[in-house]
């Protein structure tokens, strides 16, 4: 018995997607085997209960019965019809955006966005009983905020329209028909090829970015390290500015992407998780930009250095605080553009420069994806497919040798 015991014991260890175990118990006539399945989750009063199934006789059916009281607990999040009757489109859309958030199914930058655009509805269709809410209603907004919204808003229409199609699909258990069933859905924003520079005007940049600006007599080096790093290695401007010097190994050239600085309204910046797990990465950086960033800690802490400098931001502002990316757009980077007679962008734009460079230079798709912390190399394709020049003659050349060696 004994291994059946040590069994049982590692399967009675709780997982976040519940657990199966087999328990024996001693009967006149034997021993009878059980397999128990077990599942624990809040229901909508916030109140932790337990789902069981005791009556299994094998390993399997525990297991299908699992997917069984996963069904249970999920239905059990949503007030039941009785008390949907007494609640309104607002309440529970709030509970439902509380929920997301204290059980950490969407980032910090996610949650702040879908609380805006759950008070943008609200204020539409939020007194409305959650039973009695209709498809018409719905379109009403719909109409009412295309109207309203100004000229470019299309995708902030198509979030708020997603996140109220989000929340009625949670309900959908206890709201049936659900109301946007029928309803039209917002005009989708238009498609455009993303904007990269050319290599010409990233060698302009690179060089401007060590010259003084016109009002100093040096040049800011934070500033000029920061524009070669997301050159050089497509990052993300929240994770280029989110790193600290405990994620940079210069001995190794290589830094580590663990976090990305989140700046929400009303709030201090802070690190955060980045925005998908392959967003966790390693990069090789240049030889070059190794030396830039180990003229950067005196230069902002001129030569006295912090004994927690391993936990300190690399990118400072003069305050020793974290840099925002909005204040470095206007204060630097909207006048470099500016003076080198370019148009104004974001910082996004030399993370697609880095990967049309790389990809027309021959790189592998592969490798850029994982560079670029992208979740899937087929994203890194159809979104700069377009940079890579077409190769259809030496295609042509390829197979015609082929058809002569016939």
């Amino acid at each position: 018995m004994a291994k059946y015991d040590r069994i049982e014991a590692e399967w009675r260890i709780e997982e976040p997607g519940g657990s199966v175990y087999r328990q024996e118990r001693k009967l006149k006539r034997g021993t009878e085997v059980r397999w128990i399945a077990q599942f624990r989750s809040t229901d909508h009063t916030g109140r932790r209960r337990d789902y069981r199934d005791t009556k299994s006789r094998t390993k399997r059916a525990a297991q299908k019965a699992l997917v069984e009281l996963k069904k249970r607990a999920y239905e059990a999040k949503f007030p039941p019809k009785n008390q949907l009757a007494n609640q309104t489109t607002r309440e529970y859309l709030e509970r439902w955006h509380s929920h997301r958030v204290e059980t950490e199914v969407i980032r910090a930058t996610t949650a702040h966005d879908e609380a805006r655009y759950i008070e943008t509805i609200s204020d539409y269709i939020g007194d409305q009983p959650l039973r009695e809410l209709r498809g018409e209603a719905v379109e009403y907004m719909i109409d009412r905020l295309e109207k309203e919204l100004h000229k470019g808003h299309a995708r902030t229409m198509q979030r708020i329209y997603g996140t109220l199609r989000k929340a009625l699909n949670d309900v959908r258990p206890a709201l049936d028909p659900n109301p946007l069933r029928l309803v039209r859905k917002p005009t989708p924003p238009k498609q455009s090829a993303v904007q990269a520079f050319t290599e010409a005007e990233l060698k302009l940049i690179l060089h401007a970015v060590d010259q003084p600006a016109p009002d100093d007599s040096i040049a800011d080096p934070t500033f000029g390290a920061l524009i070669h790093l997301l050159a050089s290695t497509g990052l993300r401007i929240g994770e280029g500015l989110g790193l600290i010097w405990d994620d940079v190994d210069l001995d190794a050239a290589r830094i580590r992407v663990r976090a990305t600085l989140i700046r929400l309204s009303g709030k201090l910046p802070a690190r955060g998780e980045p925005k998908t797990p392959a967003a966790k990465r390693t990069i090789p950086i240049s030889g070059d930009l190794v030396d830039r960033l180990r003229r950067l800690p005196e230069w902002n802490y001129g030569g006295v250095m912090p004994h927690d400098l391993r936990q300190r931001p690399v990118f400072v502002s003069d305050r020793g605080t974290w840099l925002h990316d909005s204040n470095l757009a206007v204060r630097d980077w909207h006048p470099l553009l500016k003076r080198l007679g370019l148009p104004t962008s974001g910082f996004h734009k030399l993370r697609h420069t880095f990967a049309s460079i790389v990809l027309n230079k021959g790189l592998d798709p592969a490798t850029v994806s994982r560079l670029m912390g992208h979740a899937d190399p087929a994203i890194t394709l159809s979104t700069y497919a377009h940079f890579i020049e077409g190769r259809e003659e030496e295609a042509a050349e390829i197979m015609g040798a082929v058809s002569a060696a016939e």
